[in-house]
């Protein structure tokens, strides 16, 4: 393995172009990314593990360059060392504490001016110590946010963390894997668009909520044991994969829940990220390489389960027979050849007034089942929980993260306060808990 190079400026990507300017200081884009381990983190060691991790990963310690209205483009300028940590350090003698504390950390904007594009809180608990990760989503996706910690635990314990033998800073351009190979990709991919535009408006999960202009994040932790995960693994039926099972849960939920309000639910559209790392490397680089297709279910596929499951899958074996996941990426490219300053302009004034019609109706990503569980050396243990969630502007309302560790399930609903309160937020997520262990 070989030291990744240091590069002092790099370009942003479309992905990164993208999700800069959906970025909102009201809703973040953010990735939640916590462990619990079962001793106890020393603050100041902590600190220097995190700031080693970020001097391992050049996108941990970027920070955006300044720029002009006229700019065709954004840059990351890579410094040496991070500016600063920001890293807050609480007692919270109970989970009402703990939830507080992981509120406000993640319904913060990061400022993407300083370096390093990250966050942290340690939470000293009664039973073990939380470290929980704010990223900003411009500089890595879910699996670059699990890499990172993964990287601070690792640095914590003093124990090697080699890293790919590949550019960090060059594989962030998945053009060259998903992007438009010719005119027969370009028209799947233009059809495509057109029957999302004729496909009339996906469904929006019902608000239970306070109403009024409410801002910020919150979140519903639901732990499936060992024996409730194996019930819900069982559910699956050939060849549907995990994830599949997962989109077909929710999409149930969400019509329960909405039926229990008097709420009509149509077209119920799952938006999943597609991780395009490649096989070798899967789990590495800490970076956006990722796309994200939605997944449509109608009514019809919405009896139960069973159906619903192998409904989802064929419509994802199609979406990767006919590469969709290269079709966000077309149209972002088309969308970079402007100045930066109408992008931001664009993004400011069109995406309200024609959200209802394009954004999903919830967003899911899946980190997949962890072969092991993050290690901090001998006195603070390995980790017990694993939590991790996606953004969820409104009117998506919901970012909902799975990630499988130990034989068990952490499943996150992270909320829109403008969607629920926390009974709705309650009610939705045991909503989807049913239907994952077949209530």
């Amino acid at each position: 393995m070989r030291t990744q190079r240091q590069d002092t400026r790099a370009p942003f990507s479309i992905v990164e172009q993208w999700i800069f300017h959906l970025d909102q200081e009201s809703e973040p884009w953010s990735v939640h990314c916590e462990v619990r381990v079962a001793g106890r983190l020393d603050s100041d060691r902590l600190a220097a593990a995190a700031l080693a991790a970020a001097a391992r990963h050049p996108m941990a310690r970027a920070r955006m360059a300044r720029f002009r209205p006229g700019d065709h483009r954004y840059w990351w300028e890579i410094p040496d060392l991070a500016d600063h940590l920001s890293l807050e350090i609480l007692d919270c003698p109970d989970d009402a504490a703990l939830d507080d504390a992981r509120d406000r950390l993640e319904s913060m904007d990061v400022d993407l001016g300083s370096s390093p594009p990250f966050a942290l809180t340690l939470a000293h608990r009664p039973g073990g110590d939380s470290l929980l990760l704010n990223l900003h989503h411009a500089a890595a996706d879910g699996i670059g946010a699990y890499r990172l910690l993964t990287s601070i635990a690792r640095a914590y314990a003093g124990a090697e963390d080699p890293v790919p033998d590949v550019n960090p800073l060059d594989v962030r351009d998945v053009r060259w894997q998903v992007g438009s190979r010719g005119v027969r990709d370009g028209l799947i991919r233009a059809r495509e668009l057109g029957d999302r535009v004729c496909g009339g408006a996906p469904a929006r999960i019902a608000r239970q909520g306070p109403g009024g202009a409410v801002t910020g994040y919150g979140f519903r932790l639901l732990r499936l044991g060992p024996e409730e995960t194996e019930v819900v693994t069982q559910r699956r039926r050939d060849p549907a994969t995990v994830n599949d099972l997962l989109v077909a849960a929710l999409a149930i939920a969400v019509a329960r829940f909405n039926s229990e309000r008097a709420i009509p639910t149509g077209r119920v559209s799952v938006m999943t990220p597609v991780n395009l790392r490649p096989p070798a490397w899967s789990g590495e680089v800490v970076a956006n390489i990722l796309s994200f297709v939605s997944v449509s279910v109608p009514a019809s596929e919405r009896s139960d389960l069973a159906g619903t499951q192998l409904a989802v899958e064929a419509r994802t074996r199609a979406q990767k027979a006919r590469r969709l996941p290269g079709a966000v990426i077309d149209v972002l490219g088309l969308a970079s050849v402007t100045p930066v300053g109408l992008r931001q302009f664009l993004a400011r004034t069109v995406r309200h007034p024609i959200s209802d019609k394009f954004v999903d109706t919830a967003i899911l990503s899946n980190l997949g089942r962890l072969d092991q569980p993050l290690d901090f050396g001998p006195e603070a243990g390995t980790a017990t929980e694993i939590w991790f969630s996606p953004p969820g502007q409104m009117p998506l309302g919901a970012g909902i993260g799975v990630a499988t560790m130990n034989g068990e399930m952490f499943l996150t609903v992270r909320y829109c306060r403008a969607q629920f309160d926390a009974t709705g937020a309650r009610a939705f997520a045991e909503a989807w808990r049913e239907v994952l262990l077949g209530g």
